[in-house]
């Protein structure tokens, strides 16, 4: 665009006015809108608001009001008697507000709309105290096991997987906006050295100790699994003793089937004989004297009968006895 005050062609007409010409006078123009007489600088078009449609004002003598021309869309509705369009704003030509699909004989109040609010398929009008009674009536209403399972039966039918899998394609929120991997980056780094309030950790708290109290032990057992087995995998120091290691040689010269530290629930056990059904404990002198440490081989010879196993404790005198009599170096 060539510019009126220097005659010189610029592609940033606006910056170059604003930076190399900005104490001059800018020559100006009307309206291309042709429904104005505003001024505009010359290297504008359109007026604000006036470009591609009209202004505020004229767009404001373009909405419904009680009396004066009607709308040429046979709505029933009317324009301002000064307004210079023929049709109320959004409204065209073969715009027609249709009847009521209830067959009430009344029409709908919006272009395109099927129904009168409040009227229902049937032709029935819903009173609005019967609609607040009908609201009240289900607030805190839960749902039965057998509308759940209602529920849950038609969700996994394949033609509603498809309807949610194809809902879910993209990642998208609630609000149907993909969420790229750049704005969850930003959003993780953001979230990033947040702390939670006293009162969220408390109830955060109180929530985890009433859901692990609704377990049953079996369930417990299953949760805290891995890191039994992680604690007893880095635990070598008590996992493979020498008596243990004597019991070890003993089954191999045999050809003994045995598992080395069989857990059963919570606890851990030194030999089973699977073909036998029989626990092997290997007691040492030193390492099972405490009461505690008497406390604990009871608890798990109770458990282990209670799963059906038999349970056989050697002691470190016996253990030394079998190496001798079976030529075992240890």
């Amino acid at each position: 665009m060539i510019c009126l005050l220097c005659n010189q062609e610029r592609k940033d007409i606006k910056n170059h006015i604003k930076f190399c010409h900005k104490n001059e006078e800018i020559p100006s123009k009307k309206c291309s809108c042709g429904k104005c007489d505003k001024l505009i600088p010359f290297y504008l078009k359109y007026n604000v608001g006036h470009a591609g449609g009209p202004s505020r004002k004229m767009l404001i003598k373009r909405l419904p009001v009680e009396t004066g021309k009607s709308c040429k869309c046979d709505c029933g509705q009317f324009l301002p008697e000064d307004a210079m369009n023929n049709f109320l704003y959004g409204h065209k030509k073969d715009m027609k507000l249709s009847p009521c699909k209830c067959e009430c004989g009344e029409k709908v109040k919006k272009v395109g709309q099927k129904f009168i609010h409040g009227h229902t398929r049937k032709g029935l009008v819903t009173p609005e105290e019967t609609r607040k009674l009908q609201s009240k009536s289900q607030k805190g209403r839960q749902r039965t096991e057998n509308h759940r399972l209602n529920i849950i039966s038609g969700m996994t039918n394949s033609n509603a997987g498809q309807k949610i899998s194809q809902k879910m394609i993209g990642n998208k929120n609630a609000e149907g906006i993909v969420c790229s991997e750049e704005k969850r980056e930003k959003i993780k780094i953001a979230n990033t050295g947040q702390k939670r309030t006293e009162k969220s950790r408390q109830l955060m708290r109180e929530s985890n100790i009433k859901y692990w109290n609704s377990l049953s032990e079996e369930e417990k057992t299953e949760r805290i699994a891995p890191w039994i087995e992680a604690g007893m995998k880095f635990s070598k120091k008590f996992s493979n003793t020498y008596l243990e290691r004597i019991m070890k040689a003993i089954f191999q010269k045999y050809e003994v089937e045995y598992i080395h530290q069989k857990r059963i629930g919570r606890r851990w056990f030194d030999f089973l004989i699977p073909a036998k059904n029989l626990i092997i404990e290997c007691d040492g002198d030193w390492a099972h004297s405490s009461d505690q440490a008497r406390q604990n081989d009871r608890e798990k010879e109770i458990l282990a009968k209670s799963k059906g196993y038999r349970v056989k404790r050697l002691s470190e005198l016996r253990i030394n006895e079998l190496a001798l009599v079976h030529s075992i170096k240890y």
